[in-house]
Protein backbone atom coordinates (compact mmCIF):
# COMPACT_ATOMS: atom_id res chain seq x y z
CA UNK A 1 0.00 0.00 0.00
CA UNK A 2 1.38 3.58 -0.73
CA UNK A 3 1.48 6.03 1.69
CA UNK A 4 1.85 9.62 0.29
CA UNK A 5 2.48 12.39 3.30
CA UNK A 6 -0.20 14.77 3.91
CA UNK A 7 0.24 18.05 2.24
CA UNK A 8 0.49 21.00 4.66
CA UNK A 9 -2.66 22.27 6.60
CA UNK A 10 -2.89 25.28 4.67
CA UNK A 11 -2.66 23.46 1.64
CA UNK A 12 -5.61 20.90 2.81
CA UNK A 13 -7.71 23.17 4.11
CA UNK A 14 -7.61 25.60 0.95
CA UNK A 15 -8.47 23.09 -1.37
CA UNK A 16 -11.17 21.60 0.96
CA UNK A 17 -13.03 25.13 0.82
CA UNK A 18 -12.85 25.60 -2.63
CA UNK A 19 -14.35 21.63 -3.03
CA UNK A 20 -17.22 23.06 -0.36
CA UNK A 21 -17.53 26.37 -2.62
CA UNK A 22 -17.83 23.71 -5.74
CA UNK A 23 -20.59 21.68 -3.80
CA UNK A 24 -22.47 25.26 -2.36
CA UNK A 25 -22.51 26.24 -6.03
CA UNK A 26 -24.11 22.66 -7.43
CA UNK A 27 -26.95 22.92 -5.10
CA UNK A 28 -27.35 26.76 -5.45
CA UNK A 29 -27.68 25.79 -9.66
CA UNK A 30 -29.74 22.67 -9.31
CA UNK A 31 -32.71 24.40 -6.33
CA UNK A 32 -32.95 28.12 -8.11
CA UNK A 33 -35.87 26.00 -10.39
CA UNK A 34 -37.92 26.02 -6.87
CA UNK A 35 -38.79 29.50 -7.85
CA UNK A 36 -39.69 29.91 -11.14
CA UNK A 37 -42.02 27.53 -10.86
CA UNK A 38 -45.22 29.99 -11.67
CA UNK A 39 -43.51 31.76 -14.53
CA UNK A 40 -42.23 28.14 -16.20
CA UNK A 41 -46.01 26.91 -15.99
CA UNK A 42 -47.03 30.14 -17.71
CA UNK A 43 -44.58 30.64 -20.62
CA UNK A 44 -44.65 26.53 -21.44
CA UNK A 45 -47.87 26.13 -20.75
CA UNK A 46 -47.07 22.77 -18.10
CA UNK A 47 -48.58 21.72 -14.96
CA UNK A 48 -47.28 20.42 -11.49
CA UNK A 49 -46.32 17.35 -12.72
CA UNK A 50 -43.86 18.22 -15.14
CA UNK A 51 -42.40 21.20 -13.21
CA UNK A 52 -41.80 17.96 -10.70
CA UNK A 53 -39.59 15.68 -13.50
CA UNK A 54 -37.98 18.85 -13.96
CA UNK A 55 -36.85 18.97 -10.17
CA UNK A 56 -37.07 15.48 -9.87
CA UNK A 57 -36.48 12.20 -12.24
CA UNK A 58 -34.74 14.36 -15.13
CA UNK A 59 -32.38 15.81 -12.99
CA UNK A 60 -31.91 12.88 -10.62
CA UNK A 61 -31.79 10.06 -12.81
CA UNK A 62 -28.58 11.46 -14.70
CA UNK A 63 -27.37 12.49 -11.45
CA UNK A 64 -27.30 8.87 -9.77
CA UNK A 65 -26.25 6.85 -13.06
CA UNK A 66 -23.66 8.75 -14.21
CA UNK A 67 -21.95 9.06 -10.84
CA UNK A 68 -21.46 5.02 -11.15
CA UNK A 69 -18.50 6.20 -13.80
CA UNK A 70 -17.30 9.38 -12.77
CA UNK A 71 -16.17 7.16 -9.62
CA UNK A 72 -14.40 4.93 -12.23
CA UNK A 73 -12.92 8.14 -13.75
CA UNK A 74 -12.05 9.23 -9.94
CA UNK A 75 -10.08 6.09 -9.46
CA UNK A 76 -7.98 6.04 -12.38
CA UNK A 77 -8.14 9.94 -13.27
CA UNK A 78 -7.26 13.29 -12.37
CA UNK A 79 -9.89 13.98 -9.88
CA UNK A 80 -8.88 18.16 -9.54
CA UNK A 81 -9.75 18.54 -13.57
CA UNK A 82 -12.43 16.34 -13.54
CA UNK A 83 -14.39 18.60 -10.79
CA UNK A 84 -13.21 21.67 -12.66
CA UNK A 85 -14.78 20.06 -16.09
CA UNK A 86 -17.86 19.50 -14.31
CA UNK A 87 -18.07 22.43 -12.74
CA UNK A 88 -18.20 24.52 -16.39
CA UNK A 89 -20.59 21.84 -17.71
CA UNK A 90 -23.01 22.37 -15.36
CA UNK A 91 -22.97 25.95 -15.66
CA UNK A 92 -23.38 26.52 -19.08
CA UNK A 93 -26.36 23.92 -18.60
CA UNK A 94 -27.99 26.38 -16.23
CA UNK A 95 -27.48 29.01 -18.09
CA UNK A 96 -28.95 27.71 -20.92
CA UNK A 97 -31.70 26.84 -19.23
CA UNK A 98 -32.82 30.53 -19.68
CA UNK A 99 -32.35 30.22 -23.70
CA UNK A 100 -34.92 26.71 -23.70
CA UNK A 101 -37.92 27.45 -25.73
CA UNK A 102 -39.86 24.05 -25.15
CA UNK A 103 -39.77 22.00 -22.36
CA UNK A 104 -38.06 19.49 -23.91
CA UNK A 105 -34.92 21.34 -24.66
CA UNK A 106 -35.44 23.01 -20.32
CA UNK A 107 -35.69 19.12 -20.01
CA UNK A 108 -32.39 18.31 -21.37
CA UNK A 109 -30.73 21.04 -20.07
CA UNK A 110 -31.36 19.68 -16.72
CA UNK A 111 -30.21 16.33 -17.28
CA UNK A 112 -26.93 18.36 -18.26
CA UNK A 113 -26.84 20.06 -14.96
CA UNK A 114 -27.20 16.24 -13.66
CA UNK A 115 -24.21 14.60 -15.29
CA UNK A 116 -22.26 17.93 -14.63
CA UNK A 117 -22.90 17.59 -10.98
CA UNK A 118 -22.36 13.79 -10.69
CA UNK A 119 -18.43 14.51 -11.41
CA UNK A 120 -18.77 16.27 -7.48
CA UNK A 121 -18.82 13.94 -4.83
CA UNK A 122 -16.88 11.00 -5.99
CA UNK A 123 -13.68 12.67 -6.60
CA UNK A 124 -13.94 15.26 -3.86
CA UNK A 125 -14.59 12.44 -1.50
CA UNK A 126 -11.68 10.63 -3.00
CA UNK A 127 -9.56 14.09 -2.85
CA UNK A 128 -10.62 14.88 0.93
CA UNK A 129 -8.99 11.47 2.59
CA UNK A 130 -6.34 12.02 0.44
CA UNK A 131 -5.78 15.92 1.73
CA UNK A 132 -6.38 15.06 5.85
CA UNK A 133 -5.05 12.37 8.18
CA UNK A 134 -7.65 9.85 9.41
CA UNK A 135 -8.14 11.58 13.05
CA UNK A 136 -8.98 15.18 10.93
CA UNK A 137 -11.34 13.57 8.44
CA UNK A 138 -14.48 13.48 9.79
CA UNK A 139 -13.80 17.24 10.72
CA UNK A 140 -13.17 17.98 7.10
CA UNK A 141 -15.91 16.03 5.57
CA UNK A 142 -18.46 17.97 7.64
CA UNK A 143 -17.37 21.01 6.28
CA UNK A 144 -17.63 19.69 2.97
CA UNK A 145 -21.14 18.74 3.89
CA UNK A 146 -22.12 22.11 5.05
CA UNK A 147 -21.86 23.01 0.89
CA UNK A 148 -25.39 21.38 1.14
CA UNK A 149 -26.98 23.71 3.40
CA UNK A 150 -25.04 26.64 2.23
CA UNK A 151 -26.06 26.05 -1.56
CA UNK A 152 -29.60 25.30 -0.33
CA UNK A 153 -30.07 28.64 1.77
CA UNK A 154 -28.13 30.56 -0.41
CA UNK A 155 -29.91 29.35 -3.39
CA UNK A 156 -33.63 30.34 -1.59
CA UNK A 157 -32.34 33.62 -0.54
CA UNK A 158 -30.51 34.08 -3.57
CA UNK A 159 -33.09 33.00 -5.75
CA UNK A 160 -36.06 34.94 -3.69
CA UNK A 161 -34.63 38.51 -4.05
CA UNK A 162 -33.57 37.98 -7.85
CA UNK A 163 -36.94 36.35 -8.93
CA UNK A 164 -38.21 39.53 -7.26
CA UNK A 165 -36.12 41.90 -8.50
CA UNK A 166 -36.46 41.45 -12.00
CA UNK A 167 -39.80 40.15 -12.14
CA UNK A 168 -40.99 44.03 -12.70
CA UNK A 169 -38.23 44.19 -15.23
CA UNK A 170 -39.06 44.23 -19.24
CA UNK A 171 -37.69 41.24 -21.39
CA UNK A 172 -34.53 42.03 -22.38
CA UNK A 173 -32.49 41.32 -25.71
CA UNK A 174 -29.10 39.63 -26.30
CA UNK A 175 -27.23 38.55 -29.34
CA UNK A 176 -27.97 35.07 -30.17
CA UNK A 177 -30.11 34.15 -27.20
CA UNK A 178 -32.96 37.01 -28.30
CA UNK A 179 -35.39 38.54 -26.35
CA UNK A 180 -35.56 36.75 -22.62
CA UNK A 181 -38.27 37.15 -20.22
CA UNK A 182 -37.07 38.24 -16.42
CA UNK A 183 -37.39 33.96 -15.01
CA UNK A 184 -34.59 33.24 -18.02
CA UNK A 185 -32.46 35.85 -16.90
CA UNK A 186 -32.19 34.26 -12.99
CA UNK A 187 -30.91 31.02 -14.81
CA UNK A 188 -28.22 33.66 -16.19
CA UNK A 189 -27.45 34.95 -13.08
CA UNK A 190 -26.76 31.38 -11.36
CA UNK A 191 -24.98 30.40 -14.26
CA UNK A 192 -22.65 32.39 -15.20
CA UNK A 193 -20.29 32.16 -11.85
CA UNK A 194 -19.45 28.95 -12.24
CA UNK A 195 -16.98 29.72 -14.71
CA UNK A 196 -15.00 31.86 -12.28
CA UNK A 197 -15.28 29.08 -9.93
CA UNK A 198 -14.21 26.92 -12.69
CA UNK A 199 -10.44 28.71 -12.86
CA UNK A 200 -10.98 28.52 -9.15
CA UNK A 201 -10.71 24.38 -8.64
CA UNK A 202 -7.19 25.29 -10.79
CA UNK A 203 -5.89 27.25 -7.97
CA UNK A 204 -4.73 23.78 -6.18
CA UNK A 205 -3.14 20.67 -7.30
CA UNK A 206 -4.18 17.54 -7.48
CA UNK A 207 -3.46 15.82 -4.09
CA UNK A 208 -1.41 12.30 -4.14
CA UNK A 209 -2.95 9.60 -3.77
CA UNK A 210 -2.16 7.52 -0.14
CA UNK A 211 -4.15 4.32 0.44
CA UNK A 212 -2.84 2.93 -3.50
CA UNK A 213 -2.82 -0.60 -3.63
CA UNK A 214 0.43 -1.78 -5.19
CA UNK A 215 0.67 -4.90 -7.10
CA UNK A 216 3.92 -7.25 -7.43
CA UNK A 217 5.50 -4.62 -10.13
CA UNK A 218 5.20 -1.75 -7.94
CA UNK A 219 2.70 -0.04 -9.97
CA UNK A 220 -0.99 0.87 -8.93
CA UNK A 221 -3.48 -1.79 -9.04
CA UNK A 222 -6.61 -1.33 -10.07
CA UNK A 223 -9.12 -3.44 -8.41
CA UNK A 224 -11.92 -5.15 -10.94
CA UNK A 225 -15.61 -4.13 -10.80
CA UNK A 226 -16.18 -7.85 -9.70
CA UNK A 227 -14.31 -7.29 -7.04
CA UNK A 228 -16.68 -4.19 -5.87
CA UNK A 229 -19.73 -6.07 -6.82
CA UNK A 230 -18.88 -9.30 -4.70
CA UNK A 231 -17.92 -6.88 -1.62
CA UNK A 232 -21.22 -5.33 -1.54
CA UNK A 233 -22.95 -8.46 -1.82
CA UNK A 234 -21.00 -9.02 1.33
CA UNK A 235 -22.39 -6.54 3.35
CA UNK A 236 -25.69 -6.07 1.28
CA UNK A 237 -27.79 -5.28 4.47
CA UNK A 238 -25.45 -2.63 5.54
CA UNK A 239 -25.51 -0.99 2.23
CA UNK A 240 -28.98 -1.12 0.76
CA UNK A 241 -30.48 0.07 4.88
CA UNK A 242 -28.06 3.09 4.96
CA UNK A 243 -29.30 3.68 1.38
CA UNK A 244 -32.62 3.71 1.85
CA UNK A 245 -32.24 5.98 4.91
CA UNK A 246 -30.29 8.39 2.70
CA UNK A 247 -33.14 8.45 -0.03
CA UNK A 248 -35.75 8.59 2.69
CA UNK A 249 -33.91 11.30 3.81
CA UNK A 250 -33.38 13.22 0.59
CA UNK A 251 -36.63 12.75 -0.74
CA UNK A 252 -37.98 14.80 2.49
CA UNK A 253 -35.43 17.42 1.90
CA UNK A 254 -35.97 17.65 -2.12
CA UNK A 255 -39.41 18.04 -1.30
CA UNK A 256 -38.75 21.28 1.52
CA UNK A 257 -36.63 22.73 -0.51
CA UNK A 258 -38.45 22.58 -4.41
CA UNK A 259 -42.17 22.99 -3.21
CA UNK A 260 -41.72 25.16 -0.23
CA UNK A 261 -41.29 28.04 -2.42
CA UNK A 262 -44.78 27.44 -4.15
CA UNK A 263 -46.68 26.46 -0.98
CA UNK A 264 -45.65 29.63 0.96
CA UNK A 265 -46.37 31.90 -2.32
CA UNK A 266 -49.94 29.21 -3.00
CA UNK A 267 -51.20 29.48 0.71
CA UNK A 268 -49.84 31.48 2.60
CA UNK A 269 -49.38 34.43 -0.25
CA UNK A 270 -45.82 35.59 0.91
CA UNK A 271 -43.84 37.64 -1.65
CA UNK A 272 -40.90 35.79 -3.06
CA UNK A 273 -38.29 37.63 -1.31
CA UNK A 274 -39.95 37.22 2.14
CA UNK A 275 -40.29 32.93 1.47
CA UNK A 276 -36.37 33.14 0.04
CA UNK A 277 -35.18 34.56 2.88
CA UNK A 278 -37.35 32.77 5.52
CA UNK A 279 -36.94 29.59 4.01
CA UNK A 280 -32.95 30.20 3.50
CA UNK A 281 -32.05 31.66 6.91
CA UNK A 282 -34.10 28.50 8.17
CA UNK A 283 -32.15 25.90 5.70
CA UNK A 284 -28.97 27.35 6.49
CA UNK A 285 -28.88 27.76 10.68
CA UNK A 286 -30.37 24.49 11.12
CA UNK A 287 -28.93 22.42 8.67
CA UNK A 288 -25.81 23.56 10.09
CA UNK A 289 -26.84 23.09 13.61
CA UNK A 290 -27.72 19.54 12.35
CA UNK A 291 -24.35 19.01 10.91
CA UNK A 292 -22.34 19.67 13.89
CA UNK A 293 -25.30 17.89 16.34
CA UNK A 294 -24.93 14.94 14.11
CA UNK A 295 -20.96 14.87 13.94
CA UNK A 296 -20.59 15.10 17.73
CA UNK A 297 -23.19 12.45 18.51
CA UNK A 298 -21.15 10.25 15.94
CA UNK A 299 -18.14 10.82 17.56
CA UNK A 300 -20.14 10.18 20.99
CA UNK A 301 -20.95 6.99 20.01
CA UNK A 302 -18.15 5.56 18.68
CA UNK A 303 -15.73 6.33 21.50
CA UNK A 304 -18.16 4.51 23.61
CA UNK A 305 -18.10 1.67 21.27
CA UNK A 306 -21.73 1.71 20.09
CA UNK A 307 -21.59 0.26 16.79
CA UNK A 308 -25.03 0.81 15.15
CA UNK A 309 -25.07 4.15 17.24
CA UNK A 310 -25.40 6.44 14.38
CA UNK A 311 -27.00 4.13 12.30
CA UNK A 312 -30.28 4.27 15.27
CA UNK A 313 -29.61 8.41 15.06
CA UNK A 314 -29.70 9.02 11.58
CA UNK A 315 -32.93 6.83 11.67
CA UNK A 316 -34.78 8.28 14.66
CA UNK A 317 -33.38 11.53 12.57
CA UNK A 318 -34.81 10.99 9.65
CA UNK A 319 -38.10 9.86 11.15
CA UNK A 320 -38.11 12.91 13.82
CA UNK A 321 -37.67 15.29 11.00
CA UNK A 322 -40.48 13.69 8.66
CA UNK A 323 -43.19 14.05 11.01
CA UNK A 324 -41.89 17.21 12.03
CA UNK A 325 -41.98 18.72 8.72
CA UNK A 326 -45.35 17.22 7.92
CA UNK A 327 -46.97 17.67 10.95
CA UNK A 328 -47.01 21.57 11.77
CA UNK A 329 -47.69 22.97 8.44
CA UNK A 330 -51.56 24.16 8.90
CA UNK A 331 -50.28 27.77 9.85
CA UNK A 332 -47.53 30.20 8.83
CA UNK A 333 -45.70 29.72 12.44
CA UNK A 334 -46.40 26.50 11.89
CA UNK A 335 -44.55 25.92 9.07
CA UNK A 336 -42.08 27.93 9.94
CA UNK A 337 -41.50 25.68 13.23
CA UNK A 338 -41.60 22.61 11.84
CA UNK A 339 -39.36 23.67 8.79
CA UNK A 340 -36.50 24.55 11.19
CA UNK A 341 -36.91 21.42 13.31
CA UNK A 342 -37.51 18.52 10.94
CA UNK A 343 -34.07 20.32 8.94
CA UNK A 344 -32.10 19.93 12.26
CA UNK A 345 -33.49 16.73 12.93
CA UNK A 346 -32.51 15.72 9.24
CA UNK A 347 -29.29 16.99 9.27
CA UNK A 348 -28.43 14.94 12.43
CA UNK A 349 -29.47 12.04 10.54
CA UNK A 350 -27.90 12.91 7.31
CA UNK A 351 -24.04 13.79 9.56
CA UNK A 352 -24.66 10.53 11.68
CA UNK A 353 -24.89 8.04 8.62
CA UNK A 354 -22.10 9.70 6.46
CA UNK A 355 -19.61 10.21 9.56
CA UNK A 356 -19.83 6.49 9.99
CA UNK A 357 -19.68 5.70 6.14
CA UNK A 358 -16.64 7.54 5.63
CA UNK A 359 -14.74 5.32 7.92
CA UNK A 360 -13.45 2.47 5.85
CA UNK A 361 -13.56 -0.90 6.11
CA UNK A 362 -10.83 -3.37 5.96
CA UNK A 363 -10.35 -7.65 6.87
CA UNK A 364 -7.50 -7.97 9.08
CA UNK A 365 -6.06 -11.43 8.80
CA UNK A 366 -4.27 -12.47 11.90
CA UNK A 367 -2.18 -15.69 12.59
CA UNK A 368 -2.15 -17.01 16.02
CA UNK A 369 0.91 -18.58 17.52
CA UNK A 370 -0.91 -21.70 17.27
CA UNK A 371 -0.74 -21.46 13.45
CA UNK A 372 -4.01 -20.85 13.09
CA UNK A 373 -5.03 -17.90 10.85
CA UNK A 374 -8.40 -15.92 11.59
CA UNK A 375 -10.12 -13.44 9.76
CA UNK A 376 -11.53 -10.30 11.37
CA UNK A 377 -13.58 -7.82 9.38
CA UNK A 378 -13.63 -3.85 11.04
CA UNK A 379 -13.35 -0.42 10.20
CA UNK A 380 -10.25 0.67 9.51
CA UNK A 381 -8.99 3.13 11.94
CA UNK A 382 -5.18 3.53 10.40
CA UNK A 383 -4.31 2.09 13.56
CA UNK A 384 -3.20 -1.73 11.82
CA UNK A 385 -0.45 -1.56 8.83
CA UNK A 386 0.65 -4.57 6.96
CA UNK A 387 3.15 -6.36 8.79
CA UNK A 388 2.08 -5.75 12.41
CA UNK A 389 1.80 -7.90 15.24
CA UNK A 390 -1.70 -6.93 16.87
CA UNK A 391 -3.66 -8.25 19.57
CA UNK A 392 -7.54 -9.52 19.58
CA UNK A 393 -9.40 -7.85 21.76
CA UNK A 394 -13.66 -7.62 22.76
CA UNK A 395 -15.72 -4.69 22.61
CA UNK A 396 -18.41 -4.68 25.07
CA UNK A 397 -20.82 -6.13 22.72
CA UNK A 398 -18.28 -8.94 21.95
CA UNK A 399 -17.11 -8.03 18.50
CA UNK A 400 -14.17 -8.80 17.81
CA UNK A 401 -10.90 -6.34 16.99
CA UNK A 402 -7.86 -6.50 15.59
CA UNK A 403 -5.17 -3.93 17.17
CA UNK A 404 -1.69 -2.85 17.13
CA UNK A 405 0.79 -4.85 20.20
CA UNK A 406 2.61 -1.72 21.02
CA UNK A 407 4.35 -3.70 23.06
CA UNK A 408 6.09 -5.32 20.22
CA UNK A 409 9.02 -3.67 18.09
CA UNK A 410 9.78 -5.26 14.52
CA UNK A 411 13.70 -6.17 14.02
Amino acid sequence: MSAEPFPRRATAWYALVVLMLCYTLSYIDRQILAFLVEPLKHELSIGDAKIGLLQGIYFAMFYTFVGLPMGWLADRYNRRNIIAAGVLFWSLMTALSGAARSYLMLALARMGVGVGESTTNPCAFSMISDLFPREQLSTAMSVYMMGIQLGSGLALIIGGVVVQAVSDMPPLTLPLLGTLSPWRLTFLAVGLPGLLVTLLVFTFREPPRRAVMLNEHGKAAQAKLSVAIREVGKRWQSVFGLAFIIASQALCNYTLLSWGPSFFGRVHHWPRDRIGLVLGLITLGSGCIGLISGGRLADYWQKRGVSDGTLVGGGLGAVGGAAIGGATTNSVGGAVVGGLLGAVAGGIAGTAIDQNSTRRGIEVTVQKDDGQRVTIAQRDDGDVQMGDRVAIVYDRNGVAKAVRDTGYRRD
